[in-house]
């Protein structure tokens, strides 16, 4: 597995990493197998969520020393994140969620905790995530953070001209989180080896399964060109989606979730849910809230991509029982 320094860190990390989004469904022991495979192929960069720690602190005491480590938290609860993992120090701590003025105002302030984290041992770098393309530029010029975690992909490629090309002249480590653009590039080697011929540090990947990983991960090791077919499919891909296409990010719902209790950011990824699980895993209860919308506006007026969710939710819950119905019937081919 290639490795590549992540700015002013000076971290060498491994061209693809495991994102852990899936240890939140996934069993203990099917998370532990994940990480142990993925550190034995070259892999040494996960970015963990607080939260999924019990399942994967074991495996993490027993093999620190061969990755390094981010997650995300408030400034005040670094504490509650080590004791989450079972850890004593996280390499890379991140402030995410950041996606207007307010909340990067607020990130910096929360610098202060951070420094003294740092001071005291217990984390070595802070980094920023945010999927707001306004910002980009602006934390790259204050050069507060050591790394941006941003949505990259060949669909949301405007990052390529100026952003990426700024952040390498100051210094500063990108972790592209979204790669597949929210699970709707189905295929992940031709999007892997696209994002990975711009200067970015490391694919931060939600792996789900050994299968995906054994995929994902030899592109860490191959050559990036793409192949005729690889270019056609992104390219057609980019077509068919446009820019009006969900990446579950979660801003919908976090951090306050709908006033009607509609999950809305577990059904925009509904399609997804259905292709992984091949049967019914939403209940019928959670798919019926959607009539309860009030179209208060509010998940559109927070959501960074301004994407029409009051219509589309409806969509995604026909789409969903549609896709189901036909696994029932053995009649989906994918």
């Amino acid at each position: 597995m290639r490795k590549r320094i992540a700015g002013r860190t000076g971290l060498e990390l491994s061209e693809i990493s495991l994102g852990g989004v899936a240890f939140s469904w996934l069993e203990k022991g099917a998370c532990e197998k994940l990480v142990t495979y993925c550190l034995d192929r070259g892999v040494n960069y996960l970015d963990v969520y607080v939260g999924t720690g019990a399942k994967i602190c074991d495996v993490l005491r027993k093999r620190r020393n061969d990755f390094y480590i981010s997650t995300r938290t408030d400034p005040e609860k670094v504490d509650d994140a080590l004791k989450d993992l079972g850890l004593d120090y996280i390499d890379i701590m991140q402030i995410t969620m950041v996606d207007a003025d307010k909340h990067y105002e607020a990130a910096v302030d929360g610098l202060e905790i951070l420094q003294r984290h740092k001071k005291q041992g217990k984390i070595g770098h802070v980094g920023i995530g945010t999927h707001c393309f306004d910002l980009y530029m602006r934390i790259i010029e204050d050069g507060y953070f050591d790394t941006i975690m941003l949505p990259f992909n060949y669909i949301e490629n405007e990052v390529v001209e100026a952003v990426l090309p700024a952040a390498k002249e100051k210094n500063i480590g990108i972790l592209v989180m979204k790669p597949l653009a929210g699970g709707n590039i189905e295929r992940a080697v031709p999007s892997l080896r696209y994002i990975l011929q711009h200067d970015v540090t490391s694919a931060v990947v939600g792996i789900a399964s050994i299968e995906e990983a054994g995929e994902d991960l030899k592109v860490g090791s191959e050559s990036l060109d793409l192949a005729e077919d690889e270019e056609r499919y992104l390219r057609g891909l980019e077509k068919s989606l446009g820019k009006a296409f969900c990446r579950r990010c979660g801003h919908c719902i976090f951090p306050e979730p709908c006033p009607q209790n509609i999950e809305i950011r577990m059904l925009m990824m509904a399609e997804t849910i259905a292709m992984q699980s091949r049967r019914q895993t939403l209940s019928e209860e959670l798919l019926k809230k959607v009539e309860q919308c009030t179209r208060c506006g509010r998940c559109e007026n927070i959501c960074p991509y301004n994407l029409p969710i009051m219509d589309l939710l409806p969509e995604k819950v026909k789409e969903y029982r549609g896709l189901v119905k036909e696994m029932e019937e053995g009649r989906y081919p994918r």
